[in-house]
């Protein structure tokens, strides 16, 4: 097992296969980076469109992006939210995971379930930890691309840790992913 998590720890993520193909890292469900608010409501014609503009005079909210969530019929809860710029193309440059699935990762998977999905990925287990007592995030780079930040639910074991004391053997293979964000 440890020699698993090792492996797939020296790993964590800089491709989960995006490196061979990364147009699919851009995909998230219906959504890709690059639309623009219409053609995600065309996309998404049933789901409920918020938006939410930062409050330019609020410091340091100055060319922020504007978040758009979409909401499915009959739910509370946004199955979707990505960030758009705030010039006048107004396009899809980033997504929030959520309950979403990006590539073949979904909230919920475990780190075990991650590993077993892409044996062949070399993943990068970079210094990029934070431990917040909540949670673990794990930040990946691929080639010039920003790739991808994935937070996984924390421990008690892992909670007295500090981040630059977490070392790949440290994490079990139980650890679920909570969240991960995609830069295009």
């Amino acid at each position: 097992m440890k020699n698993i998590l090792s492996a797939l720890l020296i790993v964590l993520l800089p491709a989960l296969s995006f490196a061979q193909n990364h147009n699919k890292i851009r995909k998230l469900g219906a959504l890709s980076i690059g639309m623009t608010i219409d053609q995600m409501k065309k996309a998404l014609p049933s789901y409920k469109c918020k938006i939410d503009e930062p409050d330019a005079n609020e410091p340091g909210n100055w060319n922020q992006p504007t978040t758009v969530s979409f909401t499915k019929p009959g739910t509370t809860k946004a199955e979707y939210i990505v960030l758009i710029d705030n010039d006048e193309k107004a396009k899809v440059i980033d997504y929030y995971g959520h309950d979403t699935k990006l590539n073949g990762v979904s909230v919920g998977m475990t780190l075990g379930q991650l590993g077993a999905k892409f044996p062949k990925v070399q993943f990068s287990f970079l210094n990029a930890v934070e431990n917040d007592k909540e949670s673990i995030v794990i930040s990946a780079t691929v080639a010039n691309y920003p790739g991808i930040e994935i937070s996984f639910k924390s421990t008690p074991q892992l909670n007295k840790k500090d981040a630059s004391d977490v070392k790949p053997s440290d994490l079990p293979s139980t650890l679920t992913i909570s969240k991960f964000t995609v830069a295009y």
